[in-house]
């Protein structure tokens, strides 16, 4: 999604399964934007009000924002709504931190619409970590796909991209929290945990 030739034009997503090369602008990462055509080559306009974020294809796409960052804020894969065309694109988010996995809405932490869950992220040496971030609640249920669209509360996005499902979140600290036969796999993150058959 980053070329881009001397006329000035880049390779968009402009339906769901469709991509062209139309006008490029120069705004990147965070600055505010119409459409695409308000982005730099590799960047898409997503979101209301609109804010440029760069295309995510593979799990290493969004490492160099997290150093850029020193990894505070992390960057991650993440499906975003494209403000013209509404369709879901993958694009590098940037972490909203919060630690309330099972807490109401009221005291999770995050914006109405969002709830605290855990994504995968990559830092030095592309060497995978788990972190938790505000991210908004979809409709994609245990165990289906999560790349076009978001999990349900109470869900993680998991796996390779490409290939990740929504994983039930469990809380760590209760006793057998997962329907059997699954367990309650420790994350490293504040108890919290992902229900697995494994």
């Amino acid at each position: 999604m980053s070329s881009v030739d001397a006329a000035g034009l880049a390779c968009r997503v402009v339906s769901s399964d469709d991509a062209m090369c139309v006008a490029s602008g120069n705004h990147t990462d965070g600055e505010a934007c119409m459409s695409g055509a308000d982005c730099a080559p590799g960047y898409e306009c997503v979101g209301d009000p609109g804010i440029c974020r760069h295309y995510c294809c593979t799990e290493s796409s969004c490492s160099a924002f997290s150093a850029a960052n020193k990894y505070s804020p992390y960057y991650f894969c993440d499906v975003a709504v494209e403000k013209t065309s509404n369709v879901s694109v993958p694009v590098c988010m940037e972490q909203v931190s919060c630690d309330s996995f099972f807490e109401t809405d009221a005291a999770s932490g995050c914006p109405y619409g969002q709830a605290c869950t855990i994504v995968e992220a990559y830092g030095m040496s592309s060497e995978q970590v788990l972190i938790p971030t505000c991210d908004t609640i979809g409709k994609a249920k245990a165990g289906e796909s999560c790349e076009t669209e978001q999990c349900e509360k109470g869900f993680a996005c998991y796996g390779l991209i490409g290939d990740r499902t929504c994983q039930q979140l469990c809380d760590g600290t209760v006793n057998n929290p997962c329907q059997y036969p699954a367990t309650c796999a420790n994350i490293g993150i504040a108890g919290a945990g992902i229900c697995t058959s494994n």
